[in-house]
């Protein structure tokens, strides 16, 4: 085959040297090939690092003269719920997560064994700012300063449980440094990852679009090796530039989801005057990639930060490209092997993120955008956990969401697509509010994730909401979604979407109240959680069975004694506990309150039996009695943070970072605080 090819050469050369004679010289030049078309992507990245920097330097100079949100914006991010059914068969109940197969840090987490608990952050310090910077120009300059000794010890809990006798016993404790906040633990073959960040602002608000916040902060990981349980030992700290967002973690390792703004010496991030924004533009100039990227440590070394070629930013040449305020920031998603503490991968975005949704292969940015009172809405952002090139594609459309809490519900991955819901500001007295489902085609082409349907549309008109109803929960069932809107009534409302491309109404029932935080039970029954027209806890369960008949079959007042009452679960589903068993579940809620003068606080765990959930017209609530924290010394109050442990018939409550427990089927007989 070689010498055929290399025949057909010199006979090709043949003919052309003789061929033709002079008349070769008169043929004009051939045409110079066409530029390569400029990408279309939402999203590029380059190996050119001036091309990087002038990104930056664009971005820079939109938040100089950056428009804040407006204030009606935050009516928009009253809190829901949306995906996979958390619950667990087990004998006892782990970390409640909006995916099964992707489980989420927590201040508490349970082997069956050992309960691990984060310090209460109560009574520490906020918003820890490095004096000397942390993203300092020269990367040989120290990123993180010492930590400054505190006379307080702050402790990861490691206390022994008998699930037999409803008891517990501290075995060790683990320091961790002090004025951070232990956001969340993971544990998961004999490793106990710590999650701390120097402050924490959450996934919405003002602050998110803010750049100064975003300085001078650090997120930390360590991770532990369990195997001696009394004596845990060090297997690595990870330390990377910026603040905490958020982290999962998959079979591909632990996310940490961060975002910085990189620190720039004598640079004015408002300038007053023509001689100030000319100083900008000379220190811009002076800068590489290297000082704006998140800078990394391992075990107090440096190490590579994420490759240039893997951090991306808006292209200007897309068609979907809007010029609005983006901000210096840059979001760095890190992934951990939480086994060895080896860093497996990194990329970054040079913007900021309203939330994100984490699937078992894929991350989801979510960004709101606003340029002037006519043009706002909703970017897309879907990036691959593995895959070398990790930008899939973007998408953009209209509306507002914000993720965090329980509202990480309203976004949804299901085989090959990506439901959410928006909300949008009418500026109509008569009806404020709309909310839109969206469908996308979540196998990206060409860099873009086409959208297969909304509702309401042209063939199916009808709101989702009465007028001026906002939305709350929100769940995701397969091939059904449910939302529940509110203003003065309790619409839940059953959504069909077994065509994707025809999503529709099937039905809806009207309540007094309103539920924030919805479980799917099974396939038939549906537990809401929210409050009454009153505005005391209440439970509803809703007979879903009959997608176009949704009935009320049980609901619950909880605490009704209370004053001011409120369930931290409504916001926080790491809160809620639920074991599923064959024909009855147990499940609790943390409910705080006020006795009848006010004069009192009182935090409870309302303990739930869900009785006949395998037939659905006979299904019903019973309360089982509660646990109360009590017994604190003097001058000590109840935490704001609560989470629950069911094993066996054994309750684990754990306030703070005390301990109560009971037996379930007699509560009043609790031990603690231990």
């Amino acid at each position: 085959m070689k010498s055929r090819v290399l025949l057909f050469l010199i006979l090709s050369t043949s003919i052309v040297a003789c061929g033709g004679g002079s008349s070769s010289q008169n043929k004009p030049a051939p045409p110079l090939p066409p530029d390569p078309a400029p990408p279309k992507e939402l999203l590029i990245s380059t190996t050119v690092d001036s091309n990087f920097v002038a990104a930056f330097a664009q971005a820079m100079q939109s938040a100089n003269t950056a428009q804040r949100l407006r204030t009606t914006d935050a009516i928009l991010a009253s809190d829901s719920s949306s995906s996979a059914e958390a619950s667990t068969s087990n004998s006892f109940t782990t970390t409640y997560t909006q995916e099964t197969s992707v489980d989420e840090h927590d201040i508490v987490k349970y082997d069956g064994q050992y309960l691990y608990i984060a310090p209460s952050n109560q009574n520490s310090g906020c918003c820890y700012v490095v004096e000397d910077g942390i993203a300092n120009a020269s990367a040989d300059v120290a990123m993180f300063a010492p930590i400054p000794e505190s006379d307080s010890e702050r402790t990861i809990r490691i206390v022994a449980t008998d699930s037999d006798n409803a008891t517990v016993s501290e075995l060790s404790q683990l320091k961790v440094p002090d004025d951070l906040y232990v956001e969340g633990l993971y544990h998961n073959a004999e490793r106990l990852t710590s999650i701390a960040t120097s402050a924490w602002y959450g996934t919405f608000g003002d602050t998110m679009m803010r750049v100064e916040p975003w300085a001078n902060q650090y997120t930390q990981i360590d991770i532990f090796d369990t195997a001696d349980i009394i004596s845990p030992a060090s297997v690595g700290s990870i330390g990377i530039e910026g603040s905490l967002i958020n982290t999962r973690r998959t079979a591909k390792g632990i996310h940490v989801v961060t975002r910085h703004s990189p620190v720039i010496e004598d640079y004015v991030y408002y300038p007053a005057d023509d001689a100030e924004k000319t100083r900008n533009e000379e220190i811009i100039k002076t800068l590489t990639s290297k000082d704006l990227i998140a800078k990394i440590k391992l075990n107090g070394e440096f190490v590579a930060s994420t490759n240039l070629e893997n951090c991306y930013f808006s292209n200007t040449n897309s068609p979907d490209f809007i010029d609005f305020n983006e901000y210096p920031t840059i979001t760095t998603v890190t992934t951990i092997d939480p086994q060895d503490a080896s860093i497996v991968d990194s990329f970054c975005l040079m913007s900021y993120s309203d939330g994100i949704y984490i699937a078992e292969d894929d991350i989801v940015f979510t960004q709101n955008y606003y340029t002037d009172e006519q043009n706002n809405g909703l970017f897309i952002h879907q990036f691959s956990l593995s895959a070398n090139n990790h930008y899939e594609g973007s998408a953009r459309t209209d509306g507002r969401l914000y993720l965090g809490g329980n509202q990480d519900f309203r976004i949804s991955r299901y085989k090959d697509t990506l439901r959410l819901v928006t909300s949008q500001w009418m500026k109509d007295p008569e009806d404020n509010i709309d909310h839109t489902l969206h469908i996308f085609d979540s196998n990206a082409s060409d860099g873009k994730l086409s959208k297969i349907a909304t509702l309401p549309n042209k063939d199916r008109p009808e709101e989702i909401g009465k007028p001026n109803e906002d939305l709350y929960g929100v769940r995701f069932m397969g091939d059904k979604a449910y939302l529940v809107t509110f203003e003065r009534t309790d619409p839940l409302y059953v959504i069909d979407l077994t065509n994707s491309q025809d999503p529709k109404i099937a039905g809806d029932l009207e309540i007094p109240g309103f539920s924030n935080f919805l479980h799917p039970v099974n396939e038939s029954l549906l537990l809401g959680l929210g409050v009454d027209a009153n505005r005391h806890v209440k439970l509803a369960l809703f007979d879903i069975s009959d997608m176009s008949n949704p009935i009320l079959r049980s609901e619950f007042l909880v605490a009704p004694d209370l004053s001011w009452p409120y369930s931290e679960a409504e916001y926080d589903r790491h809160a809620f506990t639920y074991q599923s068993n064959s024909s009855q579940d147990r499940f609790t809620i943390p409910v705080s309150g006020w006795d009848e003068a006010g004069q009192y606080q009182r935090q409870q765990l309302h303990l739930f039996d869900l009785m006949n959930k395998t037939d659905a017209s006979t299904a019903s609530i019973n309360s089982n009695g509660f646990i109360e924290v009590n017994n604190l010394p003097d001058g000590e109050y109840p935490d704001y943070r609560n989470r629950a442990i069911i094993h066996n018939d054994a309750v684990f409550y754990i306030n703070g970072s005390k301990v109560f427990s009971a037996q379930w089927n007699n509560p009043s007989m609790q031990v603690g605080p231990q």
